[in-house]
Parts: C-alpha cells; structure tokens; sequence
C-alpha cells in the first residue's frame, strides 16, 4: 500500500513537473515569439512612418519649388520691364512712373492674395527693393507696415536669390521668405522678397490622419539663419509649437536617446533648410510591459524544450507573416515613389498646358477676329470694286476730253479722290484678311520715309496740323530691307497720322532710321529675335496710350478717334500686318502724358536696292494701235476699260464669259488679252487662261482682279501672265500694265 502510494506520489510529482514543464516552455515560447513580433512590429512600423515622412518632404519640396517658381514669376512676368524701360526714357514719379508704380503694387497685391493652401493665406508680405536698396513695392498696409533694417536689406541683395529664414525676438515664428532677382536689360536691377506665414504653410504638411506620434515637427539649419544684431536666438513656444530651431531640437533629442525608451526619425527637405522629425515612445508600440522584461522572463524559462520546440515552429510562421509584410511595404514604398514622380509631371505638365492655352487663346482671338474680316470683305470686294471702277474710271476719261479751265473740273477731281480712298479701304481689308505682300524687292527705307513726307497726304497731314512739327534723322546709307514699297509707305503713313492726332495742341513728331544688330534676343511689344535690321522709329510727345489700351491698338476697328470722321480703326492694324509680313518685329513704348515710340523692326536684305515707282507720262503708256481683247462678266467693267484702251490707242474687242474669249481667239488672234479672274458663270480667269495657252503658248495675258492676290492669281502669274492689275481701273494703271506686258513680247521677239 505505502509503494503504491509513493509510485501513485512519484507518478503525480511527474506529471505535475511534466506538466509545469510543458507550461513554463509554453509561457517562454509566447514571450519570446512575441518579443520579436513586437521588434519587427517596430521596424516595419518605423519604416512605413518614414515612408510618410519621406512623402511629406517629398510634398513640402515640391511646394517649395511651386512658390519659388510663383515668386520668380513675378520677376519675369515683363510687368516690371515696362517701369524700368520707362525709368530708363528719364521719366520721373510726376511724369508715369507713379501710374506704373501703382499698378505693380496692385499686381503684388492681388498675388499675396490670391496664394492660399487650404482657403488659408500663404504669403505675409512682397517687397521689391531696387538695386540701391530701395522700397518700391511693399504689399504690407502702412498702417502695420515695418521698415526693413539696413542689415536685412543688405542681406537680401548680396544674396540675389534663394530661400531663407530668420529669427525675430518679438515673434513664435521664425520668418522664411522666398527671394528672386530682377534683370532689366542684363543688368540686375532689384529683388523681389515674399515673406511666408509659416503657421499656415507648414501646420498642412505636420497634419497626417494617420499620424499616432506626441512629436512631430519642423527643424531649421542654423547655416540658413539670419542672426540678430543683438544675437538673440529663437526659441520653441511653451506650448503647441511645432517649429524647432536646430540647437533646442539637438538638446531634447539627445535627452530621448539617451533614456532608452524613444525612437528618432528625422529626413532633410531637399532644397530647404529644414528637416522633418518625429519621435516614437517605445512603450506606445510594446505597452507598459518593456522589451528588456519580458527578455528577461524568457531566458529565465528558456530551459524548457517544449517550449523551445513550440518557439521553433511559431517562429517560423511569424517569419512567413512579416516577410509578406515586408514585402507589402516595399511595395508601398514602389508607390509611393511613383506616386511622387506622377505628381512632379502632372504639376510640370500643367504649367506647361497653362502656357500654351494662354497662347492659344490669344492666337484664337486674333484668328477669329481675322475670319470676320476676310469673311466681310471676300463677301463685298468684288461687286465694291466693280462699282468703284465707274467712280475712279470715268473721271479721267472726262478729264481728257475737258479743258483745264472748266468750272466742272475740279468736281470731277473730287469724284475721283473719292473713289480712290474708298478702293484703298477696300485694299485695307482685302489685305488685313490675307496678309500677303506682293512684289518684294530690295529698297531704301530712307527713299519710303522722304517719299511720303514730299506726298500730297502729308501735305494735308500738315494742313490740318499746322502746329506739329517733324524732325527726321535718317541712317546716313542704310542697308536695304526686302518688302513692298506701297505697303511699307501705307504702313509709315499710318504711323505719322496717329502721331499728329495724338499732339492735338501741337507738337514734335521724331522720324530716325537705324542700321541695328540685336546680338541677343530681348522682350518688348514683340519678342525681336537676333538678327540685323534696319529700324524705322515714329516717336511724339503727345497724350500717350493707358496701359489697359496699349495691348488692343494693333487690333482691326480698335480706335478711339470718331469713326468716319478721322479713322477707320484699320490703321495700326495694317501696320501689323506690314510688319508681319516682312518678318519683323514691333516695339512700342508710351506713357500717358508723355508721348509714344514705334519702333519698326525690318530684317536686312543683301539685294541692290530698286527704284522706288515713280509718275509717268501719258505719252509712255499710250498705245500704237495694237488689238486687245478685254473679257469680263460686268458689262460695265467691258464699257470701261474699252474706252479707257481706245482712249490710249488700242483697237480693242470685247467678251463676256471665258468661254466667248477662247472662242474668239480662235478666229480673231489678238497681241494681247485683259483677264477678268472672276467670272460667273462659267469658267473663271485661269481656266480660260489655260485653254487660250493650249491654242496659242505665246499668248500674252494681263490679270485684272478686284481681289488681292489669291492662289489662282499666283497660279496664274506662274503659268506665264505678264501682269496683274488690280481693279478699280485708273488710265494710268491699266495703261502702264498693257504698255509694259506689250513692250515684254517685243522684247521677246
């Protein structure tokens, strides 16, 4: 009985150490596997955080370089061009550079305010020191404004540009502020300042919906700090701070580390001076139990096999279940990155859109604005120009056959006069809606100026201007441009007339001609690329142009003189198209008060320089009886340029419809045919004069059109036309093209 009971004791005592065993090694086994649970807890915990952080620096950079670009777009905007070009003309705070002033400051203004994150404001203040330190534009009230210390002035402009931070006493803030230079002309010519406000700006990039930390924050480089004259550091506010100066951050985190129970992560903000920074609690990942405790019970029970055995098959469970974490947050890691290099994209490609829609929508305006215009008048040219043949042909038939001291003469004149500036109207819109410059050829610029100020319509400029005087200093040789004479002539007359308007009390309107090499391109009205040009410059001293008003004077109808009284609002227009046309490049300078400059950019041409057109006699264009066919589908266009030809001397025949013209040269071969280009119905001027090519190859033909000239009339010029006039018919006109179309088969003969 007493064995049994002590084998019954020693089986018990077995299995009760069997038992403890097995639950002691079970205890070590869950201790351990959870201490290190709990470690790669921690580090995969501290990595995903830093993977946040990483994108917050990643955000915060790319903010940065979004208000380094809007602060430098102030600087290149060309708005500050315009007060130093006219700084640099000499004038004065009395004489516009008041308005000017005025309106940069609105501008700045209207940036401080339109800049927010999250409906909060993001800049404080603009300055703009010039390059003496003065204060131009402070965007501050005056009321709070505070002057800039001598130091801080000095500062900014021995830096010209760049991103810093300082520290002010009297603030819980430190200032950060953004700087860009300006260069006027390639010199550098002042600094624009943009202070942030820092509360707002980086409050948004500390605030995580996910964040879980008691400490994150902001730290700034003593290296990019302005110190004060009396030394005094900034310090981090008592309570609900989160902007630390580096020396007190440096302090407090050498506390933590060297307790033992935190974690520190810290990451540089590319291209700023400052770094972001958190700090973990280890017991808020472990709880109140340390690491180093349950450490310690687990090797007190690491004796136990069973236990060991057990940790062996945990461990390698939890190894496959962080290993796919791991792998997740790599991942992660893979898309977060992307992610940052989809938004730098996006963010260049939205500026880059931005850019180019603007210019599209200006490119749009003036394109539908020149629709309308070729629209009215291709519309009305024709039919216009056939009634104005009548009004500018008869009278010199009339003026031939009536002696000079007829009362009826110089009604006649009038009639004539009149109709010829209403075909130059017409010619005005025909060009403007296709800009095309005919008969290019070398010529003086200097030849075009004193042309037009020997004319009759500067003579009447004059007459009705009595008290505006023109001075001119032309280039001594100038180099010759390639362009049309007429239209280059129209264009300078447009110029002057505008001048002389704008002097309604009198005044002087400055006419210079320049040989100029732009070495570099630079930025006026236009952009004038480099090059060499011969520059044709209008200047006056009238009323000038407001600067609403001056980005609208080249457009078709913009004028503010009466219209049908003395402008037709086609002027400044055709001489943008002049200009356009001859590949060069326009530059104006006005203010109000003051007076406006033109400057014409014309490219230079290696060509001899032709003669400019000159008045002939009628005794040069009259004819010797040569046989003229004249077809056209107007009745009175046929009526017209008959008489006109019979009146120079020509036999001249008539048909109404291509189709008649080649018939009849079938049976009746003339010396020379004058081609209507449109006809309806039927086949137009080129097909007929195709057909009548086919019949006789030498056939010489002259082009009449009251169109500018369109593909089929340089179609035709190309088949071999000899020359095209350009209808309402003159004597002169008409005569001179027949003449020298006749004198060419000779020649050729």
């Amino acid at each position: 009985m007493l064995l049994h009971r002590r084998i019954t004791r020693k089986r018990e005592s077995i299995l009760l150490l069997v038992t403890a065993v097995a639950l002691a090694g079970y205890i070590g086994f869950v201790l351990y596997a959870n201490f290190l649970s709990h470690k790669k807890l921690r580090e995969t915990s501290i990595r995903l955080i830093s993977q946040e952080m990483d994108k917050r620096a990643t955000d915060l950079r790319y903010f940065s370089e979004t208000l380094r670009k809007d602060v430098r777009g102030l600087a290149f905007s060309g708005k500050l061009d315009l007060f130093f070009e006219n700084k640099a003309l000499g004038m004065s705070m009395e004489y516009g550079l008041r308005s000017t002033l005025q309106a940069l400051g609105d501008t700045f203004r209207i940036f401080v305010d339109q800049k927010k994150l999250n409906a909060e404001p993001i800049y404080a203040r603009v300055v703009f020191l010039d390059q003496d330190d003065h204060t131009l534009i402070d965007t501050e009230p005056p009321a709070s404004r505070k002057e800039l210390p001598a130091h801080l002035k000095r500062f900014f402009t021995a830096r010209p540009e760049g991103f810093f931070l300082f520290f002010d006493g009297d603030r819980n803030w430190p200032e950060v502020v953004y700087t860009a230079p300006f260069f006027f002309k390639g010199g550098y010519s002042g600094q624009i300042v943009a202070w942030l406000i820092p509360q707002n700006v980086f409050t948004h990039f500390l605030t995580s919906p996910s964040a879980s930390v008691k400490h994150t924050g902001i730290a700034c480089s003593r290296d990019h700090v302005l110190k004060q004259a009396d030394g005094a550091a900034f310090n981090r506010p008592e309570e609900g701070g989160i902007f630390w100066d580096e020396q007190a951050l440096g302090a407090f985190l050498q506390n933590q580390r060297e307790s033992g129970e935190t974690s520190v992560l810290q990451v540089a903000v590319t291209g700023t001076p400052f770094t972001l920074f958190e700090i973990w609690q280890l017991n808020e990942i472990f709880g109140k139990t340390s690491p180093r405790t349950l450490l310690l019970a687990m090797a007190l029970l690491a004796v136990v096999v069973m236990g060991a055995l057990a940790y062996g098959v945990l461990v390698v469970t939890q190894n496959r279940v962080l290993h796919t974490r791991i792998i997740e947050a790599g991942k992660k890691e893979e898309e977060i990155a992307e992610k940052n290099r989809e938004l730098k994209a996006e963010i260049d490609e939205r500026i880059r859109a931005e850019q180019a829609r603007a210019q599209l929508e200006v490119r749009l305006q003036r394109a539908e604005k020149m629709e309308a215009l070729g629209t009215l008048a291709g519309g009305v040219a024709h039919d216009l120009n056939n009634i104005l043949s009548g009004i500018v042909g008869y009278p010199d038939l009339l003026l031939m056959e009536m002696p000079e001291e007829s009362p009826m003469r110089a009604g006649i004149l009038t009639i004539k006069k009149s109709g010829e500036k209403a075909a130059a109207i017409v010619q005005d819109l025909l060009y403007l809606a296709r800009r095309a410059v005919p008969d290019k050829r070398a010529v003086n610029l200097n030849e075009i100026v004193q042309e037009y100020l020997k004319s009759p319509e500067y003579q009447k400029l004059h007459y009705y201007h009595p008290e505006v005087k023109t001075l001119t200093r032309l280039e001594a040789q100038p180099l010759p441009i390639s362009g049309s004479p007429m239209h280059l002539s129209k264009a300078f007359m447009n110029l002057v007339s505008n001048a002389a308007e704008a002097m309604p009390h009198g005044g002087t309107i400055e006419v210079a001609t320049a040989n100029t090499y732009v070495d570099r391109p630079f930025r006026g009205y236009d952009s004038v690329e480099e090059g060499e040009y011969v520059v044709l410059e209008v200047r006056d001293n009238g009323i000038g142009i407001a600067p609403e008003n001056i980005e609208r004077i080249f457009e078709p109808f913009y004028t503010k003189k009466t219209m049908g009284r003395s402008g037709t609002g086609l002027g400044m227009a055709v001489v943008w198209g002049t200009v356009k046309d001859h590949h060069g490049y326009i530059d104006v300078q006005s203010a109000e008060g003051r007076g406006t400059t033109f400057k014409l950019y014309l490219p230079v041409t290696r060509q001899a320089v032709a003669e400019i057109n000159r008045s002939y006699n009628l005794e040069e264009y009259l004819g010797r009886g040569e046989s003229i066919l004249v077809v056209d589908d107007m009745p009175e266009q046929r009526q017209i340029a008959t008489m006109m030809l019979e009146k120079l001397g020509y036999t001249v025949s008539t048909a109404a419809s291509g189709a008649k013209a080649v018939d009849w040269v079938v049976e009746n071969p003339v010396d020379l045919v004058v081609l209507d280009m449109i006809m309806d119905p039927g086949i137009d001027g080129l097909e007929t004069y195709q057909q009548i090519k086919n019949i006789h190859p030498d056939q010489k033909v002259v082009i009449a059109s009251g169109f500018s000239e369109t593909d089929r009339v340089k179609a035709a010029i190309e088949l071999g036309v000899c020359e095209y006039v350009r209808k309402p018919y003159s004597l002169e006109k008409i005569g001179l093209s027949v003449r020298r179309a006749l004198q060419g088969a000779e020649n050729g003969a």
